[in-house]
């Protein structure tokens, strides 16, 4: 089992008409994915590649905080606090790496793994660096 966190840039465009404007500021975007996943080495050497498939749930976390620019009949600027919105999918996790083992029990690894979530508009790969230990 693993949880997965990514931190993404997310910048909605501005909603533009003649008379307002919609800016939204202060823009976040994470992922959160806790999937069951299966690690097969293909060579059990010192420097060894490997595969990586799983299933399992991914939140998709937006916030932001939109301002309104009225131009008409005076103008002003309305801000209604700030707007978080939370999906939750159902998430496929495959990928693989290379992984340098520093110890019969330790290696160091380098991956790179998509996750697709069902019925979201977009989907997401990650790079990822990390430590392994067998028991």
């Amino acid at each position: 089992m693993e949880l997965l966190w990514s931190d993404l840039k997310y910048a909605p465009a501005d909603l533009v008409t003649p008379f307002e404007r919609v800016a939204f500021t202060d823009p976040a975007r994470s992922l959160v994915t806790f999937a069951v996943t299966n690690r097969v080495d293909l060579r059990r050497q010192r420097i060894h590649p490997y595969v990586v498939f799983g299933g399992g749930i991914t939140a998709d976390s937006i916030a932001y905080t939109p301002l309104l620019n009225v131009s008409q009949p005076t103008p002003q600027v309305v801000s209604e606090g700030r707007v978080a919105h939370v999906s939750a999918y159902l998430s496929l996790v495959v990928g693989g790496g290379i992984a340098f083992r520093v110890s019969p029990r330790v290696s160091l690894d380098v991956d790179l793994r998509g996750i697709y979530m069902r019925g979201a508009p977009s989907q997401w790969g990650r790079i990822g660096v990390g430590a392994t230990y067998r028991f």
